[in-house]
């Protein structure tokens, strides 16, 4: 049975293929599950806070090895050399979105606490680090890493799942887009909404947006990736709400279109040390990956992450609208690195029950 998958998956994937001309996406893979995968821990949540000298006491945070940092800078260093590297000049302000995505309290409730299941549903902080560290040696004048969970403050949880001994050694600044001054800006060819509060500082003062998602599964648009991760978790909270119910949920397809063609992504990273199937973004399961995927174009980098996780992009609405209007290509992708065929595994979607109308993410079908 899985040989005839593999098969089928080889066909499926025909038109992405290294021969061909079109953007640059890298996947690199560890060899070592043991490394990357496993040190990662998140100690004695249900009892004291934990964490190095500086947040001991303070609040909860995990832990991992240096030698694991290390190995999964290597992986960042190789995928972004492999994409074409990464577009940052001396003197740019860098805007590094990542995912920490619901409050520790969200997660607990959902009873999903198990190391592995924590990591699957956020972007790994080591990977940030890595694009942090290259932006810096690249001359960035100022590096955020933002984020603006639906539930909870941006530094509160980015500090929980283990972002400040980040920011302490790169120099970043920790951003809650939540919370942000905004302004009302207008996309060029508004397909939901005729305008939308963004934070200034993404929008007038960033010249350079990498988007770093986690490989998961979504109840609303199938998966997540940089094009949602971008778009959602840069609309305030002060403005749209809890969960960001002032963004109709039933155009989500076009809202993240709109949002990231305001402010477009220069530099797309897929965090996949684990990835999330079943019930995404916070009440799914784990999968071992142990990948890191890079590349300038995130609908290619969307398209690929896709497939990696044994889906057909051209069923997610989002994926193919960014291309239509624009934002990116879902064709003529080369893939560097490990195949796609290589280190694919079959993800579970969202289970039937559990699933937003397939209209409300233009989704025609979830497989």
């Amino acid at each position: 049975m899985k040989r005839i998958f593999t098969i089928v998956a080889l066909l499926m994937f025909t038109w992405v293929t290294a021969a061909q001309a079109g953007p640059t996406v890298a996947i690199v893979k560890s060899n070592n599950h043991e490394l990357v995968g496993k040190s990662w821990q998140f100690k004695d949540w249900h009892m004291l806070p934990q964490g190095p000298p500086w947040a001991k006491g303070k609040y909860w945070y995990p832990v991992w090895s240096r030698k694991s940092e290390l190995e999964i800078e290597k992986m960042v260093q190789k995928a972004v050399e492999l994409a074409g590297g990464l577009p940052v000049e001396k003197g740019d302000v860098v805007w590094i979105k990542t995912n920490a995505v619901a409050s520790f309290n969200l997660i607990l409730g959902t009873g999903k606490t198990s190391n592995e299941e924590i990591q699957c549903y956020n972007t790994d902080p080591r990977i940030v680090r890595a694009i942090a560290l290259l932006a810096k040696k690249k001359g960035a004048k100022k590096i955020y890493i933002a984020e603006g969970p639906p539930d909870a403050d941006g530094i509160a949880n980015m500090k929980t799942y283990g972002y400040e001994g980040v920011a302490r050694e790169t120099g970043a600044e920790l951003y809650c887009t939540n919370s942000a001054p905004y302004k009302w800006y207008k996309p060029e060819r508004p397909l939901a909404l005729k305008e939308y509060a963004l934070p200034v500082v993404m929008v007038e003062e960033a010249n350079k947006i990498i988007s770093v998602s986690p490989m998961k599964t979504h109840y609303l648009t199938g998966i997540t990736g940089t094009l949602k991760n971008q778009a959602i978790g840069s609309a305030p909270n002060r403005v749209y709400g809890i969960p960001k119910v002032g963004l109709p949920h039933n155009q989500i397809s076009e809202i993240i279109c709109d949002i990231v063609s305001i402010k477009k992504i220069d530099f797309a990273v897929i965090s996949a040390i684990w990835g999330c199937e079943g019930h995404g973004p916070t009440k799914g399961d784990p999968v071992s990956m142990d990948l890191v995927i890079a590349g300038r174009d995130p609908v290619a980098v969307d398209t690929v992450e896709t497939m990696v996780m044994g889906f057909k992009p051209e069923n997610y609405g989002h994926i193919v609208l960014a291309e239509q209007m624009g934002l990116g290509t879902m064709k003529d992708i080369k893939v560097v690195g490990d195949p796609i065929q290589k280190v694919m595994k079959k993800f579970k979607p969202c289970p039937k029950e559990l699933r937003a109308p397939n209209a409300w993410g233009r989704i025609s079908a979830w497989e």
